[in-house]
């Protein structure tokens, strides 16, 4: 579920629990005082309150909140451009993609650059492999930089008693670079260790999450006037430039309609 709508339906579910809450509360407010029977069921109610989602929902909803507001997606009660914009990424790095970009470390980056940064979040399993991949200077730096932001995410989140961000995986990178450059997926193979099937589903997630990230671009062009167009442009250059070979095979096998029909392949998309 995106951020934003689950902090909203969180606190949903918070008003809905909260008549359910009091009632207890005022039961065990009647018989606390009573002899042991009474004392024992007091004890009994208490337990059911602590075990209650409310308590639980209460305290994430607070930490998110916090968490939230120190980057600038929250102000008062009030979600900000910011949080407009996370709205739209459903991806658990959610919060530092919307940072990274909002913050123009990506805005110098080629089209295929552009995919291989948001490729790194796209890598989940947790394998050991050897990379021998490389990367040119610049995206070993901005590889740093963007460590360092999410250190940043995450020591927050840490702070605020949260777990949300998993962070991109160390060893992952130059996979989407490759691959786009027009190399075989043999090749990739050979350098990473990693098995075809779990090559070809980060490449595919690379494309879903960069067409979150044109969706929230769309979506969020008045706040963006300068850098927006030029963006979606990117994107769609490297989206193109991915799709191709053993790669647009699988695709066309998970949804055989026409690239425009999915949604995928055309700035002008939508979900």
């Amino acid at each position: 579920m995106k951020r934003i709508e689950w902090l909203l339906d969180s606190s949903f579910r918070q008003f809905q629990l909260e008549r359910q809450l009091r009632l207890l509360e005022e039961e065990l407010a009647e018989i606390s005082q009573g002899h042991s029977e009474m004392t024992r069921r007091a004890r009994r109610l208490a337990g059911q309150i602590d075990r209650l989602p409310l308590r639980q929902n209460q305290a994430m909803l607070r930490s998110a909140i916090r968490t939230l507001r120190q980057f600038g997606y929250v102000q008062a009660h009030y979600v900000t451009d910011k949080g407009m914009m996370l709205a739209d990424i459903f991806d658990p790095n959610g919060l530092v993609i919307v940072e990274a970009l909002y913050n123009g470390y990506l805005d110098i980056l080629e089209p295929l650059e552009l995919a291989e940064a948001l490729s790194w979040f796209a890598f989940d399993r947790d394998v050991y492999f050897f990379n021998r991949l490389s990367l040119p200077p610049h995206l070993r730096q901005l590889r740093r930089e963007l460590d360092r932001l999410q250190r940043q995410v995450i020591a927050a989140e840490e702070r605020n008693g949260l777990v949300l961000t998993p962070g991109f995986t160390p060893r992952f990178w130059g996979v989407v670079l490759v691959w786009g450059q027009g190399e075989p997926l043999s090749t990739l193979v050979d350098r990473t260790g990693l098995p075809e099937g779990d090559l070809i589903l980060a490449i595919n997630k690379t494309l879903d999450l960069m067409r979150q990230v044109r969706d929230m671009v769309q979506h969020n062009l008045a706040l963006m006037p300068a850098l927006g167009p030029a963006l979606l442009d990117r994107l769609q250059t490297a989206d193109a430039t991915l799709r191709r070979g053993i790669l647009e095979q699988s695709l066309r096998a998970m949804d055989p309609r026409p690239a425009e029909a999915a949604g995928v392949g055309a700035a002008g998309s939508s979900r």
